[in-house]
């Protein structure tokens, strides 16, 4: 879900303002961190690699269980959020920056692509099969970061400003 919330946060942290919504990132940034080293710790001491299965040896089947309902839906969660950007966002793109119209500024065209585009990467039985696709989703959160920034100090956000030029 980081790449969909990092589309969101300078709303985010103009509502919060910029000492809270700092303090928010940097507490659940730790917490993924801590997280995520716990997790490795726990993997690598136990030589469990999957979250079912270092459920199942570290608690129950039962708990594993309920762990797997909640991944199917968190993935999926994260597949409709990405879903909804890609519908509510480039039809608009598509007309504003390009100044195309028709068939390509449909909303359930740019679902289509999006869904011919993640079906095969859902599908995939090896995570290590996705590690390109990973530095990409990188490199353009990077990218959308910088772009922020940029932004920012050039005064797009003042209010009145034009976002699109």
């Amino acid at each position: 879900i980081m790449g969909g919330a990092l589309l969101v946060l300078p709303t985010s942290m103009h509502y919060a303002s910029i000492a809270p919504g700092l303090l928010l990132v940097l507490l659940f940034g730790t917490m993924s961190i801590s997280t995520m080293v716990m997790l490795s710790h726990a993997a690598e001491t136990r030589q469990q690699f999957s979250y079912r299965t270092l459920v199942e040896h570290s608690a129950h089947l039962r708990l594993a269980q309920v762990l797997e309902v909640m991944l199917f839906f968190y993935t999926f969660g994260v597949l409709v959020e990405y879903g909804r950007i890609i519908v509510d966002s480039m039809p608009s793109v598509m007309t504003d920056m390009f100044h195309l119209h028709g068939v390509i500024t449909e909303g359930w065209l740019w679902l289509l692509m999006a869904c011919a585009v993640f079906f095969p990467l859902t599908s995939m039985k090896a995570l290590a099969k996705l590690q390109w696709t990973s530095l990409l989703g990188l490199v353009t959160i990077l990218y959308i970061l910088a772009l922020v920034v940029v932004r920012f100090f050039d005064g797009s956000y003042r209010k009145g400003a034009d976002l699109v030029s």
